[in-house]
C-alpha cells in the first residue's frame, strides 16, 4: 500500500473522506466522492483556522461552509492537529 505525499479530501455531496493511502484512494473514488482541489490560500483574519476551535466548534462551522471551505479546512487540520473525530473514516 503506498502512501500519498500528503493526505487528499475527497468529496461527494455534503460528505467528505481524507485519504492517505492509494487503497482509500481507490476505495473513495469507487464509492463516488471526488478529489477536492485545494488551494493552499494564505491566511487572513476571515480565514477560519480549525486549530483555534474545539471539534464541536469545528464541526459547526463546517455545517454551513460550503464544499470548498469544508475541504480547505479538512485539509489544514489533516496538516495540523489530525484529530480523528474530524478526519477519521466515515
Amino acid at each position: 500500500m503506498a502512501e500519498l505525499a500528503e493526505p487528499v479530501v475527497y468529496v461527494r455531496g455534503d460528505r467528505t473522506r481524507v485519504v492517505y493511502n492509494t487503497i482509500d484512494r481507490v476505495n473513495a473514488e469507487y464509492d463516488g466522492f471526488k478529489p477536492q482541489s485545494v488551494a493552499k490560500a494564505e491566511k487572513t483574519d476571515e480565514t477560519f483556522d480549525p486549530a483555534a476551535h474545539s471539534v464541536k466548534a469545528v464541526k459547526e462551522y463546517l455545517a454551513t461552509a460550503d464544499d470548498a471551505e469544508t475541504a480547505r479546512v479538512l485539509s489544514v487540520e489533516v496538516a495540523g492537529q489530525n484529530r480523528p473525530s474530524l478526519v477519521g473514516s466515515e
